[in-house]
């Protein structure tokens, strides 16, 4: 051990004796810190213009973010300067003829590589030590600094330096010019990058390869935040191979060993260090620790929790049609490590997962890609198939034909597309879909829906029919293809329910836990009366979706519940917008007022300005002193719902400091934009503590409904009834104009019109034996629709996806959809001004290099001296 000490000792003194230590040092120092002021100068642009940072933290979005942080910036040209100055290692030595003494010495070649080694080990520790001041600033003016993550980023980024540095070391021992060294180091860093694509086609070899591949391994501690064993073993293992083969390239020298002896003893090291990376990488030998404060790399706890009831074994086989040319790639062998890597998050809780392919070829409804290659002839699918197989160089005959895919299983009724079938060893299956959206891909939300449904009894949701509702089925506008549109994230399908056709002239069976009743068109008779009567006693839970245009068949229905359908439409007044309109991203707010009980609404300014039937808002001049707002309600009737839930969330936003009175004017006029009968919605408090599904909604963030009604309720059945959505004061009940497209609709207060904040949605929940029965009512049918869940409005985000989300998460008792929040992270603020940056800038980019110059210099002068 002393030997090897005093060799690293030596060979540190020669690395900082020399200019090209310090120089590089002066580079990494600069890019480091130009990197980090960057970073810093991102996000204190985003904090002032009022964006926010990322959901990860501001210690992510500094230093690891894949975008933002600098530190990913940084490790991808790590490799170009470890080659500088490992290229004089042995390769000075070897040159020189110094060799030779070493090799006279009683040192053994073990002692001189180790030794070498060390050196730069140390060297390593002095680029760390660089990222490591930027650490120390960013934990001074950061709040609850990440410090786990960001050190577990340091050790990916040592163990990546001491690797390559075991790399340039074997190829300094392969030649006596430096220059040689340096371009063989970077070759080989070339190969290692290249390797993993190598034999892919081969399942074995796929492995092997894979494994030894470095692109992304240092990854999963710098952006990711995480230590997989796998990663730390795959730098033990290689630094270790790369050191093996310098000490038998050194004996082969000294010894004069025959050159298939040194051949035997690098085949077996190469092979010894490819069995330690297969076993590595197998499931059930790996673990891992996720750093992060948020744990965001980590299943959330209710998937782990349904993972860990996984008692049997589970086969996930995936079935690529190779007409299907969104996803043929995918299922391709070239691409399965990167499938076993969309399912690591879960191989680490459950090992035993088995991945299966299947490659086939079959006819996709509505799909003729005869139209995509018009002047190619391919007149059977066979033909097809050879075209794409052509286009993506892969071989036709690992494709099932449609005789012997169909003999194995039905997939005609997904489509015939890219799916996955889950198979437990109870015997029980479901299918993983993709999605037509831009993520695609399932999220870990639907694939832990999907393991659910192999542990558990799921709800099951009827939809009614026989008294003329919606279908649920059909490809309609007004159908709710919500429920089972295969190719729909939100579905009740792929988020863990069941879907089923009740009807109450028959009765509900009592496998049925939630019922939907959208827009009745007849009311019930008597049998059917009896048997909704039975399943409401029982406590059975209820989605009623109600529509202005039949409000005399849902009356009898809702009077059950306590709630009433009020006659007319709800609208606003529609003006053309102006120059000040909001645009899809500004931030958005409302006018807020007093309101009188004869339905006028003031709105405070520099002079109060009451704002009456015909009478137009310059939105552009409008402003608000929020600190005289007011709402009377003491006059209201019972009937009438309350303001309070609406007009307090307004009035908490309009008191919101960063909020401008361009914002609230912008608001104003997007609300009075679209058709008269267009409602954009909020959810009120009650409805964000009800379900988290409702929160999170942005500035341009609405539910939309179109022509909808006022819902007013009573309390008098047994119900505690929570309003979930209530309109911004600017509507009134129309009762009067039922044209809104040729019509002007003003307000009419002589006819009992008012402009007030009405309720459109209701949720009811009361005690029935030991069971909660819960209720949802709205009273627009087409918000669920699939016009509406499907239409686009110029700055308006529709989040009406979040009715479906937030009601049977709240109705199926939360068991589904899956909750897969995280913590907030505790790091939300960076407490540094510009000025204190351009500070720090200072000192970074060239004081603290200059004081390297300064040091390099003086240990010039003084060496000169002696």
């Amino acid at each position: 051990m002393k030997t090897i000490y005093q060799i690293a000792k030596t060979e540190l003194q020669t690395l900082f004796y020399s200019p090209v230590a310090w120089f590089l040092l002066v580079v990494f120092s600069i890019q480091t810190f130009l990197g980090f002021t960057g970073s810093i100068e991102t996000l204190l642009r985003s904090q002032q213009m009022g964006w926010g940072f990322d959901g990860d933290g501001v210690t992510n979005g500094i230093y690891s973010h894949p975008f933002m942080g600098f530190l990913g910036n940084i490790l991808q040209v790590l490799y170009l300067y470890v080659p500088l100055l490992t290229m004089g290692l042995m390769s000075r030595e070897i040159g020189s003829g110094s060799i030779k003494l070493l090799y006279s010495s009683p040192v053994s070649n073990l002692q001189i590589i180790l030794g070498k080694y060390v050196s730069m080990m140390v060297y390593g520790l002095v680029l760390v030590a660089v990222i490591l001041i930027t650490v120390l600033i960013g934990a001074y003016f950061i709040p609850n600094f990440d410090h786990a993550s960001i050190y577990t980023a340091l050790l990916g980024f040592y163990l990546l330096i001491c690797t390559y540095a075991a790399i340039g070391l074997f190829m300094s021992c392969l030649t006596s010019y430096q220059v040689v060294a340096a371009i063989a180091t970077l070759a080989m860093l070339f190969v290692l990058n290249a390797v993993r694509g190598w034999g892919q086609k081969i399942d074995f070899v796929r492995d092997i390869t894979y494994w030894f591949g470095i692109p992304g391994r240092a990854n999963n501690f710098v952006i990711n935040g995480m230590i997989c064993s796998e990663d730390v073993l795959y730098f033990i293992v290689v630094a270790g191979l790369f050191l093996s083969l310098a000490v038998i390239r050194l004996n082969a020298n000294r010894q004069k060993t025959r050159w298939t002896v040194s051949i035997g003893k690098y085949v077996g090291v190469i092979a010894l260090c490819c069995l330690l990376g297969y076993l590595s990488s197998r499931p059930k030998l790996m673990t891992f620790y996720d750093a992060t404060e948020t744990k965001r790399n980590t299943l959330t706890e209710k998937s782990q929790q349904v993972v860990g009831m996984l008692d049997e074994k589970l086969t996930v086989t995936m079935y690529d049609n190779g007409l299907d040319t969104r996803d043929i790639w995918t299922g391709l062998p070239t691409a399965r490590m990167n499938d076993k890597k969309f399912w690591e998050r879960y191989t680490r809780f459950k090992p035993d997962i088995k991945l299966k392919y299947v490659l086939y070829y079959d006819s996709i409804p509505g799909q003729d890609l005869r139209r995509q290659f018009p002047n190619k002839v391919m007149n059977t699918l066979e033909d097809q198939l050879g075209e794409i197989c052509r286009i993506y160089n892969v071989d036709s005959t690992m494709f099932k034909s449609p005789e012997e895919i169909r003999k194995e299983i039905d997939l005609l009724p997904e489509g015939n597309k890219f799916v996955r079938l889950l198979e437990s060893g109870n015997g029980k299956n479901t299918f993983l879909r993709v999605f037509n959206d831009q993520m695609h891909v399932p999220s870990e939300r639907e694939i832990t829906a999907a393991f659910k449904r192999l542990v558990m009894e799921l709800p099951v949701v009827g939809f009614a029919v026989g008294q003329g509702q919606r279908g649920y089925e059909g490809d309609g506008d007004r159908d709710y293809n919500f429920a089972r549109q295969k190719d729909f994230r939100y579905a009740l399908i792929n988020q863990g329910f069941d879907v089923a056709e009740v009807n109450f002239a028959q009765g509900i069976p009592d496998s049925i836990n939630i019922v939907v009743i959208a827009e009745l068109r007849r009311p019930f008779d008597a049998e059917e009366q009896a048997n909704f009567d039975q399943y409401l006693a029982r406590g059975g839970n209820m989605y009623v979706i109600a529509e202005p245009r039949r409000r005399e068949a849902m009356t009898a229905l809702l009077a059950q519940f306590g709630v009433r359908q009020l006659p007319g439409t709800l609208v606003k007044t529609v003006e053309p917008p102006s120059k000040e309109s909001v645009n899809a991203s500004a931030p958005v707010m409302v006018a807020v007022g007093t309101l009188s009980a004869s339905g006028s609404i003031s709105l405070s300014s520099t002079s109060t300005k009451s704002v009456k039937k015909d009478e137009k808002v310059d939105t552009a001049k409008l402003k608000i002193d929020t600190t005289k707002l007011k709402i009377d309600t003491t006059k209201l009737k019972s009937t009438t719902p309350k303001l309070t839930t609406a007009t307090t969330t307004l009035a908490a936003s309009a008191n919101e400091s960063d909020t401008s009175e361009a914002d609230k004017a912008a608001e104003l006029a997007l609300l009075k934009t679209g058709s008269p009968d267009l409602v954009l919605l909020k959810p009120t408090p009650e409805a964000i503590d009800l379900s988290f599904y409702f929160a999170g909604f942005g500035k341009t963030d609405y539910v939309t409904m179109l022509s909808a009604s006022p819902l007013e309720y009573d309390t008098d059945k047994g119900f505690e009834v929570i309003p979930l959505f209530k309109t911004f004061p600017i509507y009134w009940n129309e009762m009067e104009t039922t044209d809104f497209v040729d019509d002007t609709v003003t307000v009419n207060p002589a006819i009992g019109e008012v402009q007030q904040s009405y309720c459109t949605g209701l949720a009811l929940s009361r005690q029935v034996g030991e069971k909660t029965q819960k209720v949802m009512i709205f009273s627009d049918s087409d918000c669920l629709s699939n016009s509406e869940l499907n239409m686009y409005r110029r700055g308006i985000r529709s989040r009406n996806f979040s009715i479906i989300t937030a009601g049977f998460y709240w109705m199926s008792d939360e068991e589904v959809p899956i909750d897969v929040r995280r913590p907030d992270p505790k790091d939300t603020q960076l407490k540094m001004s510009k000025e204190t940056l351009s500070g720090w800038g200072i000192a970074l980019h060239w004081v603290f290099p200059a004081l390297l110059v300064i040091t390099y210099l003086l240990i010039w002068i003084r060496r000169k001296s002696q």
